[in-house]
């Protein structure tokens, strides 16, 4: 079952979301397989899939500057209400500012939900993608409001004092605001999957793994001054909090999951990147920059196995990053 899109496509607009005719013969083999069409039939309705996708499923001039319109509409009543928003923010007062941006958030729902009701093209599919994926970002910065005057205290001038906030408050902000980005870009990717919101839920996802391994650390770590320099007790849960989700994503990647198959492709190969480059924390730097280089080599062997490109950009970064550290390491050394 593919997690994306719930816009009713037709044919055309079915081709539209494939890559190449590779993807299109794989989608179709399971007709040859139980006798359906024949491989003789299958290449015949491949080519002729590929030849009228750029005909029937192309855009108009008036389409891309409709779209076009759309966009820088939608640009200028957003920055116009952000300048009114940032001249009175001052007087909202503590609960006043997360209640602008959790309405604000609204008010974008709204309108991707009725563009999704009345726009079935992928020009509204973009727009009502764009629409919710801005809505969970406000929602995130509205939760991070709402934790801040809930656990920050204030001091006698009525400033923050973060002398008396403990340390899991940080982690623990940052694991909530994402939590809720998270929770309302599955549905934005659910109502209209675009590489955009697909991005929000995966960095989001990346993200959320990250700070858990943080917050754990801290809640397990000694009591010490903000001000002070903290050392994780486990600092290798990020690698491994890092590491399984990315796993985990590469392995929806696999089975289709995803719509937008080379965008969640690239976010599961960076965040084992990620992952990887978080082992500094444990181990020494002429460690990681060796990981970073077997890694690369990894996925090199990966491409030339299934000539998947993010597999080549995998590789070959990999193999940069390793080989800048590898020399930044000997260059101190000598220093």
């Amino acid at each position: 079952m593919t997690f994306g899109s719930a816009y009713q496509p037709s044919e055309c607009h079915i081709v539209n979301h494939m890559s190449n005719s590779t993807d299109l013969k794989l989608t179709l083999q399971p007709l040859v397989q139980d006798g359906t069409l024949t491989a003789s039939q299958l290449d015949a309705v491949v080519g002729r899939l590929v030849a009228t996708e750029g005909t029937q499923g192309g855009r108009t001039l008036k389409g891309l500057i409709s779209e076009a319109i759309m966009y820088l509409g939608g640009a200028v009543i957003f920055g116009s209400g952000a300048l009114l928003i940032q001249q009175t923010w001052n007087d909202l007062g503590r609960w006043g500012r997360p209640g602008v941006l959790v309405a604000a958030a609204v008010v974008l729902w709204v309108a991707g939900i009725i563009i999704h009701s009345r726009k079935h093209d992928d020009e509204g599919r973009r727009l009502t993608s764009t629409l919710l994926s801005g809505a969970s970002g406000l929602v995130g910065f509205a939760a991070m409001f709402v934790t801040r005057e809930l656990w920050i205290p204030l001091n006698a001038d009525g400033y923050e004092d973060w002398a008396k906030v403990p340390l899991w408050v940080d982690p623990a902000q940052v694991l909530i605001a994402l939590g809720l980005v998270f929770v309302v870009a599955i549905f934005a990717y659910r109502l209209a999957s675009s590489a955009l919101a697909l991005a929000v839920l995966g960095g989001s996802a990346l993200a959320i793994a990250m700070s858990s391994a943080q917050l754990i650390n801290v809640l397990i770590g000694p009591d010490v001054p903000r001000n002070q320099f903290f050392e994780a007790p486990l600092p290798w849960l990020t690698v491994a909090f890092a590491g399984a989700g990315s796993a985990v994503w590469l392995w929806l990647w696999s089975k289709n999951v995803f719509q937008q198959k080379v965008i969640a492709h690239l976010l599961g190969l960076l965040g084992m990147f990620i992952a990887i480059n978080s082992m500094r924390e444990s181990y020494s730097e002429d460690s990681v920059s060796t990981w970073l280089v077997l890694a690369g080599l990894v996925g090199l062997g990966f491409y030339v196995r299934s000539h998947l490109w993010p597999y080549l950009v995998f590789g070959l970064g990999s193999i940069l990053m390793g080989g800048i550290q590898r020399s930044e390491e000997h260059t101190s050394e000598l220093q």
